[in-house]
Parts: structure tokens; sequence; C-alpha cells
């Protein structure tokens, strides 16, 4: 019972930074700063929402117009109905730019699955596309590379891991423990924090991991769907660190595994990666120059 009251309480206390946008089904989130003609548009990852760019955001704003956003259910946007595929989650994404008056073409850069994602907006709509850059993302082929020995087991404990969460929080245990969804918001700035864990601990944020991870099987399908297209620049960003890796990838084969990927999406994407040294997986946060 008190964990909808404090999680009111929260939205009152810690108001959107941007504006909320009506998509149709939902408001979705989106943080706009700086000016310029291309704007670049940050994806974040599994469990991310806007604030994994609060590093960077300024930094960027300073020479050109930024724009981060939370998909369906993460941050200050709404929840959505379900089910939700990486292409509907890209759908809503291309609509709230367009309804927010956001110029076009856009660089696009997108953080692990935030990278598979912005695969999947570079293909279905190019013509708005003016480039891509993919930080230690997650590449279409992936699971097929894991082997099903691997797959099953990761899976089911990813899967318990989002409905864990979901119980948990509604218990108001992941509040009581300051458990968030997010693992990096310790790394945030002082700022940040506050609003960034409120964010973090509220349900919605578990359910939104919960169901965004039961649909990577879809989003990968779809992100390997047609060939790349090579009409703009890409630049593909990799860590060399065996920091942060998302849960599941933290044994020597599974990261490197995950190390080849990377190369396979250079082969994709005409593009050779680039190491970023010292990195860990949340590259925007370690080194955001």
């Amino acid at each position: 019972v008190a964990e909808p009251l404090l999680a009111r309480r929260d939205a009152k206390r810690f108001p959107p930074p941007g504006v909320l946008v009506d998509v149709g089904e939902y408001r979705m989130h989106i943080t706009c700063t700086g000016s310029g003609d291309v704007p670049i548009i940050l994806i974040s990852g599994l469990s991310g929402w806007s604030q994994d760019w609060s590093v960077l955001q300024p930094r960027l704003t300073k020479s050109y117009r930024v724009c981060s956003y939370d998909r369906a259910g993460y941050g200050w946007s709404d929840e959505a109905p379900l089910p939700r595929s990486g292409a509907d989650a890209m759908a809503d994404l291309h609509r709230a730019l367009d309804r927010a008056g956001v110029a076009s073409p856009r660089v696009v850069v997108g953080h692990s699955l935030g990278g598979l994602l912005a695969q999947i907006y570079a293909k279905r709509y190019t013509q708005d596309v003016a480039g891509l850059v993919l930080v230690d993302s997650v590449e279409p082929l992936q699971y097929e590379m894991i082997g099903l020995a691997t797959l099953g087991p990761y899976k089911r404990r990813m899967s318990m891991m989002g409905q864990a969460g979901v119980m948990m929080s509604r218990l108001g245990v992941m509040r009581a423990a300051k458990m968030p969804s997010s693992i990096v918001i310790d790394r945030l700035s002082p700022e940040q924090r506050p609003s960034a864990m409120a964010n973090g601990v509220r349900t919605k944020a578990f359910r939104a991991f919960r169901d965004e991870f039961a649909a990577v099987d879809t989003a990968l399908v779809q992100a390997a769907d047609g060939q790349s297209p090579h009409v703009f620049p890409t630049e593909i960003l990799a860590t060399n660190d065996n920091r942060d890796f998302p849960p599941g990838w933290e044994t020597a084969r599974m990261k490197e595994l995950w190390a080849q990927a990377q190369v396979r999406l250079g082969r994709s994407w005409s593009d050779v990666p680039t190491i970023v040294d010292d990195a860990s997986h949340y590259l925007q946060i370690d080194h955001p120059d």
C-alpha cells in the first residue's frame, strides 16, 4: 500500500526535466538541450533511461542539439500497452521526435541494447539518419553465437531477475534496500542521483526491464532484417574492460563472444570498432570525452 504512495510523492518531488510527448498510447519523456542543425539522439540500454546520458549530454550540448529520452515505463515516461517490440519502441521514438519538432536528419547514438534499437531505427528510418554511433552495442546475431546450452540458463536467469524485481519493488523492498533497476546511479552526479534513485526503485521500472528483456528475441530478428544501409557515416565504440557487463556476460567466454560481436558489427556497418581503453560497458559515463 505504501509503495504507490511513495512513488506518487517522488513524482511530485522530481518533476520531468524535459517534456512529455503524446505518442498515441502513452506519453514519452524527452530532454533536448543545446542547438545545432543536426541533432544527436541518445538511446539508452536495457534498464536505463535518459539519466544514463547525464554525464555526456552536457558536454555534447556545448556544440550540438542533443536529445535523450525514456522508453516506455522508464524514467518519466508512462508505461505502454504490451506486447511491444524493438520496432515498436523505435516507431514511438520516431513519432515523438517528429511531434517534438526535432529536426531531421539525426545522428543516432545507441548504447548496449539501445545500440540494437539504433540499428533498427537506422534501417527503418534511413532517410532521417545522418550518422550512427554504436556504443558497446548488442549485435543482431549475439544469441546465435552463444549457443543453446548457455542461452537457455542465461534467459531464465534474466527473466527471474526481472520478475523478482517487480515483486520485491511492489513490497517496497527495492526502495528500502536502495536497489534500483539501474547499476550506474551511484556514478552519476550528486545532483542527478536522488531523482535517478527515485526513478529506479519504482515498480514500473522493473516491469519495463522484465518486459523489454522478454522482447529481446524479436528485436534481434528485427535488427538483422535487411541489409545495413551505407549512406551515412558510422562509428562503433567498444570497451576493453571487464566491468559492468550485462548480467550473464561476466564469464571470460561470454566476454570473448561480446568482443567478437563488436567486430561483426564493424563488418555489417563498414566500420572498424574503436576500442576505448579502461572503460567499462558504460563508456558514456566512464569516458564521456
